[in-house]
């Protein structure tokens, strides 16, 4: 037996695709931290330990906007515009790539857990599968991180992040909460310390899942 799956094809087409009732169904893979925590090296893992596409907010916005002239006023204003623009479509192709039964690896910012809640309510509509992935390190080391990719421009590259972007970026990070791990496979993990992202190896071994190892807020009656 067979049932149709799949409802948003391009050019607002639907997509009807033959998936066999209780087979494997694709899923998504959100990788979550503050700048220089080494997502960008983590993602490109997690991409080919399940064979999924990856699509990167900061590359998206790279290539799109990378050579844009910044406003003398009003930047920030400038920036958000842009990105929810990009995060608007990268939804888009992620719901194609799940409907013709591909793997999804999101890194997509989110660094606040109002953003996330609006993807996860997202996630939940659509009925998808989620795993998140929350990477984090000492401040400093993120910085140094940051600074040594400006220089070396290496694999995890896509734009420059200058000093004001990085403290405003990690000022405004928000890690899960226990009520946002809360019945959501939430898996936390460090990359070692004084390892530069674009050499920072992490394998689904040393990642372990759990609500429990969230902060407590508050406990559940």
């Amino acid at each position: 037996m067979h049932r149709l799956s799949g409802r948003h094809g391009s050019q607002g087409v639907d997509v009807l695709l033959p998936v066999a009732q209780g087979s494997w169904m694709p899923h998504l893979h959100l990788v979550i931290g503050p700048v220089g925590a080494g997502k960008s090296t983590f993602a490109r893992q997690l991409s080919r330990e399940h064979r999924a596409v990856r699509l990167t907010l900061d590359a998206w916005m790279a290539r799109l906007f990378g050579r844009d002239e910044r406003p003398a006023v009003g930047r920030l204003e400038w920036y958000v515009e842009r990105r929810d623009r990009c995060l608007e479509q990268i939804w888009e192709l992620t719901k194609e790539l799940v409907d013709v039964g591909t793997n999804v690896v999101l890194e997509i910012g989110l660094i606040q857990r109002s953003e996330r809640e609006r993807f996860y309510a997202q996630v939940d509509e659509m009925g998808y599968g989620l795993t998140v992935y929350v990477l984090d390190a000492p401040r400093e080391l993120r910085w140094e991180r940051v600074q040594r990719r400006n220089e070396e421009k290496g694999n995890t590259f896509s734009m420059e992040v200058p000093p004001y972007f990085f403290e405003l970026a990690s000022n405004m990070w928000e890690p899960p909460d226990e009520d946002e791990c809360f019945e959501r496979d939430v898996r936390f993990t460090r990359g070692r310390e004084g390892v530069s992202p674009d050499s920072l190896q992490v394998s689904s071994s040393s990642i372990s899942p759990s609500p429990r190892r969230c902060p407590r807020s508050r406990s559940r009656g």
